[in-house]
């Protein structure tokens, strides 16, 4: 069993560098937490801007091309499907995990190589993509719950007895209408509100210095998470629906989904948000708090990310080239294609299998074309066409 090394230079491929959204949240916390505990962090996307430049700042490697990297990673931490088949492609013959944030989005399709080093999901409703959706074994998935950097976002005085201002922390709150029904449900209770986020044009830099002048917060996922590690009340509310005040009863419950779309379940009517509003209660908003910024900690987070890291790297590395795992890869897409599009479209008949392969050939191809040029698209891809027409199921 080799041993890892002290030092760990990690590549952490992401779809985008330029919002303060997500991911990108997540790899600018992560990396900084890793390059604290004396790890070499480094990052690939495709597209940079702020956020990049904010972590190129504290001396941390972030690129958008491989050739730019100042060494070659020890193992990939990819985030989404297509950045981590670029990283793949170019570093065919390191340890990779495949960590899912998404439980519908396309970008968050797992990254199903035969040799993959591990996959993680960030919550129970990812886990249930991994290993229901796409057949994942569980021995093979890891969650790691996302987490807050608590020394960053500091506690706040305690709370009123009633909430006097309360906070709409999105960045999707401009582009969907919901945002009238929790004013009107504030309006009704006398609660001061604002609003910021992205999507009403007031985007805010560092939200640590501003939640805790709010008493309740309405929010979900990470914006729900950084309020309540600073002391506000926070109602899960956002485009996808209204859910439920997180309290000292639900809070490890809720944790497990993100606080996030699945407990959105509501609908956008002033009625529900008051209701919620109502359950408000200064004591047990403070427990709240108190779980998070024990159970939810950035450095929690980070220490199982390494220990994975370790775990996989302690690992002797297969002996497969990459051409076998990219074959396996296209082998498992183009099932994958043809079992839903089979199951999706009607003009399909069920048992026309070589028909169903020549269109999943066609879609893997445009799937596959932003790596037109590597040298293992040119060898595996290219030929697929032409094999699939063949009306066989082999290679």
């Amino acid at each position: 069993m080799q041993e890892p090394p002290a030092s760990l230079k990690i590549l952490i491929a992401n779809i985008a560098m330029i919002r303060r959204t997500g991911t990108q949240m997540f790899v600018r916390d992560l990396c900084l937490g890793l390059q604290k505990s004396g790890h070499k962090p480094m990052i690939y996307s495709p597209q940079l801007g702020e956020i990049a430049a904010e972590i190129a700042a504290s001396g941390i490697p972030v690129v958008n091309d491989f050739s730019k990297l100042p060494a070659e990673p020890v193992i990939i931490h990819s985030n989404q499907h297509s950045e981590g088949l670029e990283a793949f492609l170019h570093f065919p013959n390191v340890w990779h995990i495949s960590v899912c944030h998404g439980a519908t989005s396309h970008f968050n399709i797992p990254l199903l190589m035969p040799y993959m080093g591990h996959y993680v999901a960030v919550d129970d409703f990812c886990y249930e993509r991994l290993h229901h959706t796409y057949k994942i074994p569980e021995h093979r998935i890891r969650v790691i719950y996302n987490a807050v950097d608590t020394d960053r976002f500091q506690l706040r005085d305690p709370l009123p007895k009633r909430p006097r201002r309360a906070l709409v922390f999105s960045n999707y709150a401009g582009e969907y209408p919901y945002l009238e029904a929790v004013k009107t449900a504030c309006q009704q209770l006398d609660i001061e509100l604002d609003v910021v986020g992205e999507g009403v044009g007031n985007l805010v830099t560092h939200p640590e210095k501003l939640l805790g002048e709010y008493d309740l917060v309405f929010g979900k996922a990470r914006a729900a998470l950084e309020a309540m590690a600073v002391g506000c009340a926070v109602v899960l509310c956002d485009f996808a629906g209204v859910g439920k005040m997180v309290t000292s009863n639900n809070v490890s419950e809720f944790r497990r989904w993100n606080f996030g779309r699945k407990l959105l379940t509501g609908s956008h009517k002033p009625d529900l948000i008051v209701n919620q509003i109502r359950r408000y209660n200064a004591d047990d908003a403070r427990k709240v708090s108190k779980y998070v910024r024990v159970n939810a900690t950035l450095k929690a987070a980070v220490e199982q990310y390494i220990q994975l890291y370790q775990g996989v790297l302690s690992q002797p590395f297969p002996d497969v080239s990459g051409t076998e795992q990219f074959r396996a890869y296209v082998d498992t897409m183009l099932k994958l294609i043809v079992d839903y599009e089979s199951a999706n479209w009607k003009s399909l008949l069920p048992g026309d299998v070589s028909q169903g392969r020549r269109k999943a050939g066609a879609r893997l191809h445009l799937l596959l074309a932003p790596f037109r040029n590597s040298d293992l698209y040119r060898r595996m891809i290219r030929p697929i066409r032409l094999r699939v027409s063949k009306k066989t199921d082999a290679w």
